[in-house]
């Protein structure tokens, strides 16, 4: 595949609390759909998954014969998908349907993207969350005034510059530092970790498809 293609592979989780249409928009727009149990029910009408993991515990009957994990009960459905695009080969992924009324689920998918290898990007209701990791300056595009905000997944050592307040280098920490609510003030905002994982929201539409 080219990274193009590698580029679009989109995972569906169960969590909801994003519209139909953009669930539907987003699925049609990807070059692999990977379905986490449930999510799989919610474009299987207009855009069947390639792949769906799982327990099987949420997945309409008629789409079982796409389901490729068993009832493994150590990992989480999330960490199945993860596991599955790090199987075709991808090294970036796209999360949709994080969100939903399960903190517990929203608090796993965080930790399990945490974890992986992959580069995630997770499409909300309101804009973009992308996790970042120590290495070289990351440089993510937003229209000048959008809010944007960085927080701790674990500890970690970072900066962010381009925006209103920008922060030299610190530590951040659950309970303890955190970038909320910043404004961009130019086209792009910048994040540089050293240490630890970080989550960068960006906010926004996120109503049509895009892979950059």
């Amino acid at each position: 595949m080219g990274n193009n293609v590698m580029r679009r592979i989109l995972v569906i989780l169960g969590g909801g609390a994003v519209a139909t249409s953009v669930l539907r928009g987003w699925a049609a727009d990807a070059s692999t759909v990977i379905a986490a149990d449930g999510g799989a029910n919610q474009v299987a009408a207009h855009h069947p998954p390639d792949i769906v993991v799982g327990d099987g515990d949420s997945i309409d009957d008629h789409l079982r014969h796409h389901l490729t994990a068993d009832g493994d009960q150590e990992t989480t459905d999330c960490e199945k998908a993860l596991s599955a695009a790090i199987a075709l080969g991808a090294t970036q992924v796209t999360l949709i349907g994080v969100e939903g009324d399960r903190l517990d689920h929203v608090l796993a998918t965080i930790s399990a993207c945490a974890a992986t290898t992959l580069e995630v990007r997770l499409v909300l209701q309101l804009g973009f969350g992308y996790l970042v990791r120590p290495g070289s300056p990351t440089t993510f595009a937003c229209e000048p005034g959008t809010t944007v905000s960085l927080l701790a997944v674990t500890p970690m050592m970072a900066s962010m510059s381009g925006t209103v307040w920008q922060v030299e280098p610190r530590s951040f920490a659950l309970g303890g530092y955190m970038s909320i609510s910043n404004q961009a003030v130019g086209n792009s905002v910048e994040i540089v970790v050293t240490e630890g994982v970080g989550l960068l929201f960006i906010h926004g539409r996120t109503d049509n498809p895009s892979w950059d």
